[in-house]
């Protein structure tokens, strides 16, 4: 991170694109703060001093650091959870995914996109495994009310196969000539994915009293509830709902192969099904309780 005129700048992750350059620089790294906390005062960064940088665009700019040109945005670029990126399967070659927008604007995208590593609390790039790359100069829609079919990405040929690690994906999304930054973040165990081994079912009553508990193992029943869940993340919105008169609430326990856990709870009301407060599409609802029933 760097603060400049008042504002935050974070690392992209990626080098910068511009080719041709003026050899003046519009200000230089004074000053720094440890790597764990934020500047708090101009031309003061996280990572060192004596770095130049130039402006290069509203809300960017370009750092020369070991003579590389480093891509930093502002900080107010990262846009809420109502834009997301959504990952549905990865591994340590690439990843699949949907970008949501539950918003009423409209958002452009293009192919880049970027790989940080948590590495001791923090959150660093994944380092190139070639010199010099480039993605391709296109835009791609984003209507809103919206989110895409799912979007493809191999990374050997940029990063090479991913080591195990906690990992992050982000890609850069545009409105109004603004860039703004979605993310999600994964997960490698053994060069594997960490995803569910199999799920648990289980029935309550308004009580909270267990009626009935079922562990879903076969693949069938495991697409079927491992799409209800992907349908509630897409739809992150939350809405307050009086739950007074729901009867049957139905806990989903995703047991991952690193062992962790977490919960996910899907009830009816009124005649709409919900899935921790989003709403669930009705019919991939009724499928996931016919498999607690």
């Amino acid at each position: 991170m760097i603060r400049i005129d008042g504002k935050l700048y974070l690392d992209t992750g990626r080098e910068s694109d511009i080719k041709a350059r003026c050899g003046v620089m519009d200000g230089e790294i004074t000053s720094q703060v440890e790597n764990t906390e934020k500047p708090s005062k101009d031309n003061e960064s996280n990572f060192g001093t004596g770095f130049g940088y130039q402006f290069v665009g509203e809300g960017k700019i370009d750092i020369l650091i070991n003579e590389k040109w480093c891509r930093f945005e502002i900080e107010n670029s990262f846009v809420e959870e109502d834009v997301s990126l959504v990952l549905q399967n990865f591994s340590s070659k690439g990843a699949t995914f949907i970008i949501n927008n539950e918003t009423d604007q409209s958002y452009t995208y293009g192919d880049d996109y970027s790989l940080q590593v948590l590495k001791n609390g923090t959150w660093e790039a994944v380092p190139y495994s070639i010199d010099s790359w480039g993605f391709h100069d296109i835009r791609y829609e984003l209507p809103e009310q919206s989110y895409t079919s799912k979007i493809t990405i191999d990374w050997v040929w940029l990063y090479g196969e991913l080591p195990d690690g906690q990992y992050k994906l982000t890609k850069t999304i545009t409105n109004e000539n603004e860039n703004n930054k979605i993310y999600d973040e994964f997960e490698l165990v053994n060069c594997e994915a960490v995803k569910a081994s199999y799920y648990i079912i289980t029935k309550l009553d308004s009580q909270n009293t267990v009626v009935a508990v079922n562990y879903i193992t076969d693949e069938t029943s495991m697409n079927i509830v491992t799409q209800a869940i992907f349908n509630v993340l897409v739809k992150s919105s939350q809405f307050e709902i009086d739950t007074s008169s729901v009867t049957a609430f139905y806990k989903v326990t995703t047991v991952y192969s690193n062992n962790e856990i977490s919960d996910m709870t899907f009830y009816e009301v009124d005649g709409k099904a919900y899935g921790d407060g989003t709403i669930c599409d009705y019919e991939l609802y009724k499928l996931l309780i016919g498999l607690a029933e």
